[in-house]
């Protein structure tokens, strides 16, 4: 009886320990990520991210691929693009309690949206106070193709807490604050094509873990953008992702 008793004690520790051990920031994972935003934008895409943790200090980065409104020239009246973008981060996470972390990071991000100038044959340009596509017959554009970038650098405060020893809460809010450059054939003569943008965006989610180094989360992202200077700055979004994670 005694030695069920020790073996019982020592199970609820070896339990015990695990809820309280915080959360995991060496690891890698795949997701999906699905968004709709104003104006029908729909688009999807895969996300691969990385992230080193030491102690009280983790770095990470992530890449990402996809499609709006189908990919380049496809989608309602050929206005779909083909996206591509990268994130990178340094960030503190001291423990609030023994299993809840507050996350404070600074990085980089950068994106690009490729596009064809939709229902021409690439005679067109970005008309300056519409923002909409504008033709022209006596402009010399030799392609119909542009491209669209964004920079901004963010920082992002968030928590991270194992409510049990099986599943994580999660929330972060982000600022970002970059421009949004036009490629040349999109815009008239004399433009910069070059504007600036400020993001706010909100996420939550959770992870379950299945074993000690497998896990899979979801999460739901909301972005606000504020002081738009362009008309491709999307002003609101909704983002959905799931993803499977190996933590080390």
């Amino acid at each position: 009886m005694k030695r069920i008793t020790l073996l019982a004690a020592i199970a609820a520790f070896s339990i015990s320990s695990i809820a309280v051990a915080g959360p995991n920031y060496t690891y890698i994972d795949l997701g999906f990520v699905a968004a709709n935003s104003e104006g029908n934008e729909d688009t999807g895409g895969f996300v691969l991210r990385g992230s080193y943790g030491e102690d009280l200090f983790h770095a990470g980065a992530e890449i990402a691929v996809g499609e709006l409104e189908g990919g380049k020239g496809k989608g309602e009246s050929g206005y779909g693009q083909d996206t591509s973008g990268y994130r990178f981060y340094f960030g503190i996470n001291p423990a609030v309690t023994d299993n809840i972390d507050l996350i404070v990071r600074v990085g980089y991000r950068a994106d690009d949206f490729k596009g064809d100038c939709p229902e021409s044959d690439g005679e067109c340009y970005i008309d300056e106070l519409s923002g909409f596509f504008t033709y022209s017959d006596d402009r010399e554009i030799a392609s119909g193709n542009y491209k669209i970038e964004q920079e901004a650098v963010f920082l992002e405060l968030g928590t991270r807490a194992l409510v049990t020893e099986k599943f994580e809460l999660n929330s972060y809010v982000t600022y970002s604050n970059g421009n949004t450059k036009i490629d040349q054939p999109l815009i008239e003569p004399g433009q910069s094509g070059k504007d600036s943008f400020a993001q706010w965006a909100y996420r939550v989610g959770g992870e379950y873990y299945f074993t000690e180094m497998f896990s899979a989360g979801v999460g739901l992202r909301l972005v606000k953008n504020r002081d738009r200077e362009s008309e491709f700055d999307i002003k609101d979004a909704a983002e959905g992702n799931i993803y499977a994670r190996l933590n080390f």
